[in-house]
């Protein structure tokens, strides 16, 4: 059996949900933390959904992607035997561009984590969350 493409692979409704997931949470963590950084977020619970819930959600979403993903190719092989497995050849263009895509996306999605959990530490060390979210003064 032919590897399927990626484009085929990514429309099970498990990955859709997961890459809408992934991108809304991405974009509403970096407008919230921004906002946060400028001051225009006071509430002391805005870390905890900002630095906490949407990195949850996020990464929620990019586990759904390759769980998605292997459940086409499942309903792809259903029948017809076992799959080949593909062959990655960098000597083709569109391979090495895929593999260049997926590398900067993982390297974006580090970095809105790594952002994320710096904010949490900051966020958890500071009077509001001690004072008012964690315990009574």
């Amino acid at each position: 059996m032919a590897h399927p493409e990626r484009a085929v692979l990514v429309r099970h409704p498990v990955a859709m949900v997961g890459i809408a997931v992934t991108t809304a949470s991405a974009v509403v963590f970096v407008a919230l933390a921004v906002a946060m950084f400028v001051g225009l977020l006071q509430n002391p619970y805005a870390g905890l959904v900002v630095f906490v819930g949407l990195p949850a959600v996020f990464i929620m979403g990019l586990v759904l992607i390759p769980l998605g993903m292997r459940l086409q190719r499942r309903a792809i092989a259903r029948g017809e035997g076992e799959a080949d497995w593909p062959v990655v050849d960098f000597r083709q263009s569109r391979t090495r561009r895929v593999a260049l895509a997926l590398a900067s996306l993982t390297a974006i999605n580090l970095i809105i984590v790594l952002v994320a959990g710096y904010g949490t530490l900051h966020w958890m060390e500071s009077p509001q969350f001690c004072g008012q979210v964690c315990h009574e003064p």
